[in-house]
């Protein structure tokens, strides 16, 4: 016959094991169940700087220009201006000419262009800017204009295309 005793300390040992066994699937349910906290980030676009302003209304301008030239060989300059342009994206701008000349260097117009130029600067406040480059597939361009000497806003002015090889 079979000690009660045996019986019972293998029903104590089985009921231990039935508990050990409960408690991890409960320890693994609870672990189961948690949620990792879910992190929201929030991306804010910052303002433009005044550089980079000025840089699209400079892209603007050439873009324009561009396109008058090509489509009727003259334009005029302060249609292609906008209202807040100002020539402050240069970094030279001691000579209004190399300023000009690097502010159509530094687009990314067809242009391309070597920027001889000179200047006069009439009584009063006006700024003249005359010149001469040579442009997109062999044209020579001529531009004139005049700006406002104390904001540097362009007030008139045209572009003109001339045809391949004339002075």
């Amino acid at each position: 016959m079979p000690n009660n005793s045996s019986i019972s300390s293998d029903n104590d040992s089985k009921q231990n094991a039935y508990q050990i066994q409960s408690d991890n699937r409960y320890r693994r349910r609870r672990t189961r169940r948690t949620t990792t906290p879910v992190v929201q980030t929030t991306t804010t676009t910052r303002p433009k700087t005044e550089h980079e302003s000025n840089q699209e209304l400079t892209n603007a301008f050439i873009e324009k220009l561009t396109a008058g030239v090509l489509a009727k060989n003259r334009t005029q300059v302060n249609d292609c201006f906008d209202l807040n342009f100002k020539f402050e994206s240069c970094k030279r701008t001691d000579n209004k000419i190399e300023m000009v000349g690097e502010m159509l260097e530094q687009t990314g117009s067809n242009f391309q262009m070597i920027f001889d130029a000179s200047y006069d600067q009439p009584v009063g406040h006006w700024l003249k800017i005359m010149g001469k480059f040579n442009g997109w597939k062999g044209h020579t361009y001529n531009i004139y204009f005049s700006i406002i000497r104390e904001n540097l806003k362009a007030v008139r002015g045209e572009v003109l295309r001339c045809s391949p090889g004339d002075p």
